[in-house]
């Protein structure tokens, strides 16, 4: 009888020392469950932010674009300019001889027609190196956009596959926990073994 009460006590003892060992495990695989669930959702404004700088992105290099073919335009059309210009100037002057009035007129014409476009894109090669300037920055911004972007995504890659580890830990444990609270109250000291076995012996997940 000795005998059997202390085996009772033993089976006790273990079974408690037994359900702390889980309930430890437990709580620290819900702690880091807490913990990545927090990162997670820490990501959330990143997300908003970063989806708002792609908007901003998009802007700026819609808006680059088109200073840039507003550009180009504005080239053709004085480098045009300047070849019906040279063209003009490079004929004699067509006036009947004894009229030099009449061509000093018309070298006067030319010079002011050469002082318009001299004016008129007076300020392109400026607004060339602030075109190229804007879309330098576009693509500084964009690559440092996709780092910033590439980083999220690899931050919530890693928590979605640890938060999906962390669950299935914490299923397998409750699960076994529970079907070997019951088979300790309920069943035969085989099925205790069979059930708490793997348990008992640190093979729990």
């Amino acid at each position: 009888m000795k005998r059997i009460m202390l085996l009772i006590g033993l089976i006790l003892f273990g079974s408690l020392a037994f359900a702390d060992d889980i309930a430890n495990k437990i709580a620290q695989i819900q702690n880091e469950l807490a913990q990545v669930q927090a990162s997670e959702t820490a990501l959330e404004p990143v997300a908003k932010a970063i989806h708002a700088e792609a908007e901003q992105i998009s802007f700026g290099a819609e808006a680059s674009h088109k200073n840039a073919l507003a550009i180009q335009a504005e080239e053709a059309q004085y480098n045009a300019d300047q070849a019906s210009y040279h063209a003009s100037a490079a004929s004699p002057c067509h006036y009947p001889a004894g009229h030099p009035e009449q061509c000093s007129s018309w070298q006067q014409s030319m010079d002011a027609r050469y002082d318009v476009i001299t004016k008129t894109y007076a300020d392109l090669e400026t607004k060339k190196k602030l075109g190229l300037q804007l879309a330098q920055a576009v693509e500084d911004r964009v690559a440092a956009f996709h780092e910033k972007y590439d980083a999220a995504i690899q931050q919530h890659r890693l928590n979605k596959a640890r938060i999906a580890a962390l669950q299935a830990q914490l299923n397998a444990l409750q699960s076994g926990n529970d079907a070997c609270k019951q088979a300790i109250l309920n069943g035969s000291n085989e099925t205790m073994h069979s059930v708490c076995g793997s348990m008992f012996d640190g093979n729990n997940p």
